[in-house]
């Protein structure tokens, strides 16, 4: 048994569908099955926030946008962070410089203290053939001694320089973190359903700035009334097309029956609604061939007719 469902879509910016709407389609029909439900991808909707708080400087996409993963959204003033990477950018730089010249004067420390010692080695051999005095071995000796300390001086001047680098790179690479973070991107590849900001609005962190569709198969959920609950089954072919019957907005199959009766939980509390409603949540997985047609319908409520053929 195919299952035809026919869909009354909203329009952005348009009021969901009410209680008394739903009335008005005649829900006890026997021939059709009136029932509330939404689009969404079978991965879910993500609310995307901002990690730090800020001012909204720009914003790169509008809601309908597809996006690639790590594409910008919406970006904060970023002033003090940028800063705070120059500053640190430029005292590693400094650090370096030091660290070559350093390295340099280390050379040629070394070679000194080379040159010293065999300046001191030839003087000892001399002074044990009678050749010098002590007072010249003394003085090779005492230069080979200031030179070798100079070299050493100079070699734990190189170690915290290079301390003084790796932590200065870890603040770099902390700061260029912190940076990053007042650019909000796409975290897959998908569709911007909402913004919920402007430009030049405070944002705080954690709080939504936009929502987000990842890149995935189209679920159709909807709640099913309890007079015909046991007229839809998992497995069941269906389509979702148009009030007049001309248009085919979806297709798909149903894949999930909830086993029990549930309290409704979609377009509840409408005038109109005089008693509790129990329901069967229902899911149908759309074919991709549909989704470019339906994009534009996540995230709002629409009616539906299902067709008992």
């Amino acid at each position: 048994m195919m299952l035809w469902i026919l869909a009354s879509c909203s329009q952005p910016n348009n009021s969901n569908p009410s209680s008394s709407q739903i009335n008005s389609l005649n829900i006890e029909t026997p021939d059709h099955i009136v029932a509330p439900g939404y689009f969404e991808p079978e991965a879910g909707i993500i609310n995307i926030a901002a990690e730090v708080s800020g001012i909204v400087s720009n914003i790169y996409v509008k809601a309908g946008d597809s996006v690639k993963a790590n594409s910008p959204l919406i970006e904060l003033d970023h002033t003090d962070a940028q800063l705070q990477v120059s500053h640190a950018k430029a005292q590693l730089s400094v650090q370096q410089q030091q660290l070559q010249q350093a390295l340099l004067a280390c050379q040629q420390d070394s070679a000194n203290f080379l040159q010293a010692s065999k300046n001191f080695s030839r003087t000892r051999d001399l002074f044990l053939h009678q050749a010098v005095t002590a007072q010249q071995l003394d003085d090779d000796s005492m230069k080979m001694v200031m030179a070798q300390m100079q070299l050493a001086q100079q070699q734990a001047n190189i170690r915290s320089l290079q301390e003084q680098i790796r932590a200065s790179e870890i603040e770099l690479r902390q700061a260029i973190q912190h940076l990053a973070s007042y650019r909000i991107t796409a975290p897959k590849n998908g569709l911007v359903i909402a913004v919920s900001t402007k430009i030049h609005e405070y944002v705080a962190p954690g709080n939504p700035l936009l929502s987000f569709a990842p890149q995935s198969p189209m679920i159709f959920q909807c709640e099913v009334d309890q007079l015909f609950a046991d007229d839809v089954q998992n497995g069941q072919p269906a389509k979702i097309v148009s009030l007049n019957g001309r248009d085919t907005l979806a297709g798909g199959k149903i894949v999930f029956v909830s086993p029990y009766l549930q309290r409704k939980s979609i377009l509840t509390g409408e005038p109109g609604e005089k008693q509790d409603r129990r329901v069967r949540e229902v899911k149908i997985l759309i074919d991709n061939t549909y989704q470019p047609i339906i994009i534009h319908e996540l995230g709002n409520a629409i009616l539906l007719r299902i067709l008992k053929h």
